[in-house]
């Protein structure tokens, strides 16, 4: 499934340019739902990010012209997994851990933080780059 924003060009460099997000073209997915559950934080928030998407090679399109990011939910899956699965790992191994040598909660809970702290810095570590085509 592919995931499309539509963003604005706000800098534009030889590798790279830089948008703001402007509108979400909602897939099949998020119809159901009226909204984009990837964009549920910006509404939350009220402002919009810039991001930076780096050019595997040169577009024809300007600064101030709105342009369709396209990614695949794939990818946006797996960094997910990334950024969340480890910390939350490290925490139920820190937890099983404790709990199989029979500590006390006190040592539990210090063993469930080393992990958490662990598996963030895992999280860290772990590169999931997520391809963003941009449609003119």
């Amino acid at each position: 499934m592919k995931c499309e924003q539509i963003a604005e060009i706000i800098r534009k460099k030889e590798s790279s340019i830089e948008v703001i997000p402007v509108a979400h073209a909602l897939c099949d997915a998020c119809v159901q739902h009226g909204r984009c559950r990837a964009d549920w934080l910006s509404g939350v928030v009220g402002r919009k990010k810039n991001f930076e998407i780096p050019l595997d090679a040169p577009i024809s399109a300007e600064v101030g012209d709105r342009v369709t990011l396209v990614t695949d939910s794939t990818g946006i899956l797996w960094a997910s997994v990334g950024v969340y699965g480890f910390p939350l790992a490290g925490l139920l191994l820190g937890v099983g851990l404790g709990t199989r040598w029979d500590l006390s909660d006190l040592w539990s809970l210090i063993l469930a933080s080393i992990g958490t702290g662990v598996g963030w810095v895992g999280s860290r570590l772990f590169k999931q780059a997520i391809s963003v085509r941009v449609k003119q």
